[in-house]
């Protein structure tokens, strides 16, 4: 049967809500929100829920409480700590990791597609894995590996970039500027131009 009715015409093209973002329909978010989070990430070619919480639609502690309310297990708000034997920084590639209070227990925080396939499997996962945002996630694991993480972090920058690490010795306008000195200069004589540069060159790596 043919319809008739423009509204019901509209009704019958409008695809389904992707799953990342569906489940949000039967939690009370307005459907347009959800429409227009489609859309966008239709336009944008990134994922529903990506397009959703990037474009301030929706906040993430909305978006998180309503997930684990639709599977039905309990939202972590800060603070929560984490075990420490946590693998960093896999854990937040993967957005999840174990619970000191609960060993064998995970708290997750997916992005992305990921909300959908936790969704689908969450009926075979027991015990069923808490939820929280990816920003407490992410504080919980700085929390519990903040010194091991800067740590790393400080000797990759010192590796890639040594300009821009701080670390100790002369920096290079200190290494060069002898080299400007005359080289009547017993200074100079000490470290000329090409000298100071093989000494910072040799600090870089």
């Amino acid at each position: 049967m043919a319809l008739s009715d423009p509204a019901d015409r509209r009704s019958a093209r409008v695809a389904p809500l992707p799953p990342e973002i569906g489940f949000l329909a039967a939690e009370g978010i307005s459907p347009d929100i959800l429409t227009r989070a489609a859309d966008l990430a239709r336009r944008s070619g990134t994922d529903a829920a990506t397009a959703l919480l990037h474009a301030g639609l929706l906040s993430e502690e909305t978006f998180y409480r309503a997930l684990a309310r639709r599977l039905g297990t309990d939202f972590l708000t800060e603070p929560f700590a984490l075990r420490g034997d946590l693998r960093y920084p896999h854990c937040l590639t993967v957005g999840a990791a174990l619970l000191e209070a609960e060993p064998c227990r995970i708290v997750a925080a997916p992005r992305g597609l990921a909300v959908a396939r936790l969704i689908a499997a969450s009926e075979r996962l027991e015990p069923s894995p808490a939820i929280a945002t990816p920003t407490a996630l992410r504080r919980a694991v700085f929390s519990r590996h903040g010194a091991g993480i800067a740590e790393q972090a400080s000797e990759t920058l010192g590796r890639l970039h040594p300009g821009w690490s701080c670390r100790p010795g002369p920096r290079a306008v200190e290494l060069g500027w002898p080299g400007r000195c005359s080289r009547s200069s017993s200074c100079c004589c000490a470290c000329p131009r090409r000298s100071a540069s093989s000494c910072w060159l040799s600090s870089r790596r």
